[in-house]
């Protein structure tokens, strides 16, 4: 049966079979899982509108075997309107795969309109740790890492901790900040365009962690009480001046 088919059918009214079995697609895996993978909301809409149909089911292909729900397949790959209509529909959030969260995926693969969406939940923990996975990382981690300045911002926006440390291959932590100049400093002769993103990082995160000390030290109220707002980007030059303060040994 062609997923693509049936759902035509069923906008003329034409297709009168329910879906009650497995389909599997030139894939090897079930169509819902396909669907999520493509984007392709009407054939999601499909699955959904069977009031027996389990979201949350996870679904595996024959080339990786590897378990999977559709929200995550949906997220990974940037499908923000579908990852809205999954939520909407009660898709678990909690729900990880392979120990990475959704926000991790989200944040892993450079989806920020995904992100917006999970975060807009309020259900979702920005600084939940990978379960298994990468000591201490959450998705800051990963977006400091990888140079996401925009995704940093959001996060960090959001309530996501700038102080945290990651205990990096079990022997050492590192800061977030000084990941991220680290990071610069690797990138001191490759594209300007990912040093600037990296030079923003650095100020979204000296900015964070102040306003985070000043919560500290005059209220002793919880992290994150209140929104950390980013407001100015350094100069470059700027920069360069600080950033062979960098010890050599702390590197990944």
């Amino acid at each position: 049966l062609n997923l693509q088919l049936c759902t035509n059918a069923l906008a003329a009214g034409e297709c009168k079979v329910r879906l009650t079995v497995p389909l599997m697609n030139k894939y090897g895996e079930h169509d819902f899982l396909a669907a999520c993978r493509e984007g392709n909301l009407e054939a999601v809409n499909v699955f959904l509108n069977q009031g027996d149909f389990d979201i949350d089911k996870q679904f595996t292909n024959r080339r990786t075997h590897i378990p999977v729900h559709g929200l995550f397949m949906a997220v990974i790959k940037g499908h923000a309107e579908v990852v809205q209509r999954l939520v909407n529909a009660g898709a678990n959030l909690h729900q990880t795969c392979r120990g990475y969260t959704l926000l991790y995926g989200a944040t892993y693969n450079g989806h920020i309109d995904v992100i917006k969406v999970l975060l807009n939940t309020k259900a979702v923990d920005v600084d939940q740790v990978l379960d298994n996975v990468d000591r201490g990382a959450t998705a800051l981690t990963q977006a400091v890492w990888d140079g996401h300045a925009e995704i940093v911002k959001l996060l960090l926006e959001t309530g996501a901790n700038p102080s945290r440390e990651w205990h990096f291959d079990g022997s050492f932590n590192k800061t977030l900040l000084t990941m991220a100049k680290i990071q610069w400093f690797y990138h001191l002769l490759g594209p300007r365009d990912k040093r600037l993103e990296y030079t923003q990082i650095i100020d979204y995160l000296t900015q964070a962690n102040q306003v985070h000390k000043e919560q500290h030290q005059t209220s002793q109220r919880t992290r994150n009480t209140r929104p950390i707002e980013i407001t100015t980007v350094p100069s470059q030059e700027g920069i360069e001046m600080s950033i062979f303060n960098v010890q050599s040994g702390s590197k990944k």
